[in-house]
Parts: C-alpha cells; structure tokens; sequence
C-alpha cells in the first residue's frame, strides 16, 4: 500500500502528514503497542531517530539494513513538519533542529528519519506472518500520549544557536583566510616589483657602460686621428725645408759659375 500525503495549512506554514510505514519483530512490536509510542534507534541515515518508508515493501527492505526479515508492519500517520532532504550521514537530530527543520528525508532513498515520538500517530499493527491486523484503541492512544515527551522548544532553540554561532565562526574563519589571501597578494606583488625594479637597474647599468665604452672608443680613434694630422704636417714642414735648402744651394753654385 502507498502513503497517503496530506499538506496541512497553519497560519502561514505548511505541515506535511503523510501515512507511513515502520517494519519490525515481534518484541519490538509488542514494546511499542504497550507504551502506545515509538522510541529513537540509536544510530542509521539521519542517526538516532524513528525510520519509515512510503510503502511497506520499503519498509520490509529497510528492515536491519535488509539483513532480515520483518514480522509486523506498523502504520502511521507522521507529521514531517518542515522536511529537509540530506544524503545518507550527513543529517542527524543536532543538525536538523539547528537549521530549523522537523525531519529528514534521505536523497535518493525511500527512507523518512522522525526524531520526536508526538510526531508519530500509530493506526495498526499488521502481522506478517498470519496477516492479522491489531490497533490501539483511542483512549489508549490518549491516555499514552499524554506521557510522551515533547522535544524541548528549549532544546530547538539551543541548537539553532549553536547552528548560528558555528555559521558565524564559519564566516569569520573565512574573513581570515580571504585576509591571509589579500595579504600574501600583496607581498607577492612587493616582491614583483622588486624584481622588475632590480631588472631595469640592470638594464639601466649596462647601458651606461654601454656607453661609456662607446665614448672611450670613439675618444681613441678621434686621438688616432689627430696625431695623423699631426705627422702629416711635420713632414710636409721637412720637406719645404729640404727644398728650401736645395734651391739655396742651387742659387749660390749658380753665382759661382
């Protein structure tokens, strides 16, 4: 049989109730008909919680992670609440509560996980070995629901606190590190500065050497040059002193004669 789904309007929020279905023994059946309430399993998807499924075949499967087989099916009708869908172990009581939800439905998975026992309204238990169905009568089911404690409006407002204050720590933390970011930008940016700074007075050096050598050079061939001129000069002077001498000497054989 399916689940019958109810959204149930409350001022401005949404209930949802939907018929469900919780597979287990016999002894564990028996408990829960004599107290008239579910109690939290101590671990599974959500943690410690009540599990249900959609269908009963859903439920039989689920039963000791299918390592076994169910002897009663026990329908109900469960109020969900605000309902929040996690993976498998990544939702328990603590943080269900703390971030303002009633119960978790496992993604992917026809698995329901309840936390507080007044959630949980139980129509018949189904024996499946015989197929007989039994209920609990109405003012049993009064008189034992009177006794059922309620999760504490305290408790929820603890850990949403807490779901509060571990976000801003969350978000302080990452200030931080964008901080640490910014901050090593900054002294890597410095340090590329540096580095082009230091490149370019290399540059810089070398170019003045450059042209330093260029000037040395250039002073040496202009010298070369002069001394060219100068040599140039001294032996055109000896040579018109030479025929100077020459024609002097010419002349006064010529007189002689």
């Amino acid at each position: 049989r399916a689940a019958q789904i109810c959204c149930v309007t409350e001022g401005f929020s949404s209930v949802l109730v939907m018929r469900l279905y919780h597979a287990t023994n016999y002894s564990a059946a028996e408990a829960i008909k004599r107290s008239g309430r579910f109690r939290c399993g101590q671990r599974g998807f959500a943690g410690g919680a009540i599990y249900f499924s959609m269908r009963q075949a859903g439920a039989c499967r689920k039963y000791r992670n299918g390592k076994g087989n169910p002897d009663v099916v026990i329908e109900c009708e469960v109020d969900l609440g605000r309902l929040v869908e996690a993976d498998k172990y990544k939702m328990n009581r603590e943080r269900c509560y703390g971030s303002g939800y009633d119960a978790v439905k496992i993604e992917g998975l026809d698995v329901y996980a309840v936390y507080d026992p007044q959630r949980v309204q139980i129509f018949g238990f189904e024996d499946l070995r015989t197929g007989c169905i039994s209920t609990i009568s109405e003012d049993e089911w009064e008189s034992e629901a009177n006794l059922m404690p309620s999760y504490p409006e305290q408790l929820q407002e603890h850990y949403r606190q807490e779901a509060l204050r571990l976000q801003q720590l969350r978000q302080k933390q990452l200030e931080e590190v964008r901080l640490q970011a910014h901050r090593q930008e900054a002294l890597w940016q410095e340090h590329q500065q540096r580095d082009r700074d230091r490149e370019l007075l290399h540059v810089r050096c070398a170019q003045q050497q450059q042209r330093q050598a260029d000037s040395a050079r250039d002073g040496r061939q202009q010298g070369i040059g002069n001394q060219t001129v100068d040599d140039e000069r001294c032996a055109s002077g000896f040579m018109t002193l030479v025929l100077g001498i020459v024609c002097a000497k010419l002349c006064c054989w010529s007189g002689c004669m």
